[in-house]
């Protein structure tokens, strides 16, 4: 099934970029007409969504796909994409997302250079670098340090996710613990709990702890045994972008980002999939 989307998104390639730049130009104009979003004591970009959550998320996904088109194809121009993306990520103040997007430049860099070309990777290294320094001057990482120093000045880098965490699971001592344990209370008595019990109607920001405490255990395994299924063949990168953002934020309450998951697996899975294919056929 992933070789039949390789192929599919291979052919429509060119339809893709399209598509990416007609979002990047809607996004622009309603930027231009709407300004960024106050948020963190900053301003971020948000766009048209409900949180900046979920402009990062596409943002980081597209990315996925471009890398895939890069390592492909090595069309150069696709690099133009990536950097807008990883910019606009970098606007959004996401860190987690932000994390997981630097992964997939490592990512690049790990498939593009082999051993030989040592030299080419240190020059690519200090480009990118020198585009770091100048993005930082001119003030492109602003919300994102903003957001960070009033973290620490509130006591905890991750804007309290351990306390959000361990309040989600009390969520389970509500009633029967172990009916709860097994079958969950559901998302709404988790946003209901967390609502009483720290004055956020928020989930757990972690899809384990979410699907523990939601559905139970039962919902749990299922939910780890497809994760894992999902991650097969790759399963370090995709840990370190899929899985780390679903463990420090979580995914499926993003719901309108699910269905572009396949990016990751396209990215991560390609190689293997072409040897394997290629040993079949000899």
């Amino acid at each position: 099934m992933v070789k039949e989307y390789i192929e599919y998104f291979v052919k429509k390639k060119n339809q893709f970029y399209i598509v990416q730049l007609v979002f990047l130009i809607i996004l622009f104009l309603f930027v231009m007409k709407n300004g960024l979003t106050a948020g963190w004591n900053t301003w971020v970009l948000q766009g048209p969504y409900n949180y900046p959550h979920t402009l990062a998320y596409l943002f980081l996904f597209m990315m996925m796909l471009d890398t895939f088109y890069f390592i492909e194809f090595r069309e150069k121009f696709v690099i133009l994409f990536i950097a807008v993306s990883f910019a606009c990520i970098i606007l959004t103040a996401v860190r987690s997302v932000l994390i997981a997007s630097i992964i997939v430049i490592g990512y690049i860099f790990y498939r593009v250079f082999s051993r030989k070309q040592f030299i080419k990777f240190i020059l690519y290294c200090f480009l990118l670098f020198v585009c770091i320094y100048i993005a930082y001057n001119y003030g492109l990482f602003d919300a994102l340090l903003t957001k960070s120093k009033l973290a620490l000045e509130n006591g905890s880098i991750s804007n309290g996710r351990s306390s959000i965490l361990i309040s989600s699971l009390y969520a389970l001592k509500q009633g029967n613990e172990y009916v709860n344990t097994i079958c969950g209370v559901g998302m709404t008595n988790l946003l209901k709990w967390n609502g009483i019990n720290i004055n956020a109607n928020i989930h757990a920001h972690n899809d384990f702890v979410d699907a523990l405490v939601g559905f139970g255990l039962i919902g749990l395994g299922i939910y780890v045994y497809n994760f894992v299924k999902f991650c097969k063949n790759s399963f370090i990168w995709m840990m370190g972008t899929v899985g780390f953002l679903a463990y420090v934020n979580g995914l499926f309450v993003y719901s309108d980002i699910i269905p572009i998951l396949i990016y990751a697996k396209l990215l991560f899975s390609h190689s293997k999939i072409q040897k394997n294919r290629i040993g079949k056929s000899l």
